[in-house]
């Protein structure tokens, strides 16, 4: 026979033995959680006094020599990663001569040797984390030592650039955004902020020679912030951006035609309103409501019928700026269109105006 009180016994010893193997793992894990976050309180709580009392002194001396030095002095004895932290933080939100005046203090306080020397790490992220502290701080004087980090990964090139687009010339910028592969929105995003943060004239230098770019995205963001930073140069690109092979490209175009506002835009986006690929299609419709021309609406309403549900959507919202013609065109299409596609899309688009109508009758 089976004893079942000898198995019983014998299950409850392995599921102890479990529990306790368990418990050795969890504690550990559990201790740490508890330390790490007395920690993390006690050092929010060091800031916020770091920002309440030490930041102000630091602002009412900074203009004085003397007395910024004894407030330096006196810093260096206590709380060095606090005052890093604090001042840095305050770094972001500030400007002018005042910002300047900060990362004079930074520096004096030795945190830039520092970042400078964690430069040639050998661990990548000392060097990662020097290189984010050094997008506020560095200057003319730090452009060597950052066009010497080298380094295959996104995350450094990213940082090296956008340090180099503030303190460096256009031939920096370029040699790193030769490299850059845009894959993915968070690579749009870093691409963007380096090319709104270069001064205006190395811009420009870049921009004359955007077609040298492997990267198509690289080529159609230098058209997009172009037609911002510099409308007239980027304007007498767009002809040679509408007939490019890649569609990364002409969506560009289509992008700084909307934002140029000139002559030119309307013809090009006609155009590009008939590419082969629904992508730029979709562009270039989105694009024309920016105009409201009534020689768009013809082009537009023959979209209503593409095969792109895209192109169809934006076609329809863009007649829904141009005015009465546009108007009309899609309550013809929606009343007696013989494309059911073309009907969609139209009564799509006069359903949410007239909400859209609706809602600003109600907020009066």
């Amino acid at each position: 026979m089976v004893d079942l009180a000898s198995d019983s016994e014998a299950i409850f010893q392995v599921l102890g033995a479990i529990v306790f193997v368990e418990t050795l793992f969890v504690l550990p894990m559990i201790a740490w959680l508890f330390i790490r976050s007395r920690w993390r309180i006690r050092r929010e709580r060091a800031i916020a006094w770091f920002w309440d009392t030490r930041i102000p002194m630091l602002l009412d001396c900074v203009q004085d020599d003397g007395r910024r030095k004894r407030w330096v002095a006196e810093t260096k004895h206590s709380g060095r990663d606090i005052a890093r932290d604090a001042i840095l933080e305050f770094l972001v939100a500030t400007a002018g001569s005042y910002r300047d005046r900060i990362c004079l203090v930074y520096s004096e306080l030795g945190f830039l040797d520092a970042d400078l020397a964690a430069l040639r790490s050998p661990m990548r992220s000392a060097r990662l984390r020097a290189l984010r502290r050094m997008t506020l701080v560095a200057s003319d004087g730090e452009r060597e030592a950052v066009r010497s980090v080298v380094d295959p990964t996104w995350a450094v090139r990213v940082l090296r650039t956008q340090i180099l687009a503030r303190i460096g010339t256009a031939e920096d910028v370029r040699g790193n955004l030769i490299e850059w592969k845009v894959t993915s929105r968070l690579h749009e995003h870093a691409l963007k902020v380096v090319l709104e943060t270069i001064p205006l004239q190395e811009f420009r230098r870049i921009l004359l020679v955007w077609n040298a770019f492997p990267d198509p995205a690289v080529r159609r963001d230098l058209l997009a912030v172009g037609a911002v930073r510099a409308p007239a140069l980027t304007e007498s690109l767009l002809a040679g951006a509408a007939v490019d092979d890649s569609e990364e490209v002409r969506i560009g175009a289509c992008q700084a035609a909307a934002r140029l506002l000139g002559d030119t835009s309307v013809p090009l986006l006609l155009r590009l309103l008939e590419d082969t690929a629904w992508e730029v299609r979709a562009q270039a419709a989105k694009a024309l409501a920016m105009f409201g021309d009534p020689d768009a609406v013809a082009d537009l309403g023959r979209h209503l019928s593409d095969a792109s549900f895209w192109v169809r959507q934006n076609a329809a919202s863009s007649l829904g700026t141009h005015g009465p013609p546009g108007h009309d065109f899609l309550i013809s299409t929606a009343v007696m269109g013989r494309d059911r596609f073309a009907r969609d899309a139209a009564a799509a688009e006069l359903n949410r105006s007239s909400l859209k109508l609706e809602r600003r009758g109600r907020a009066r």
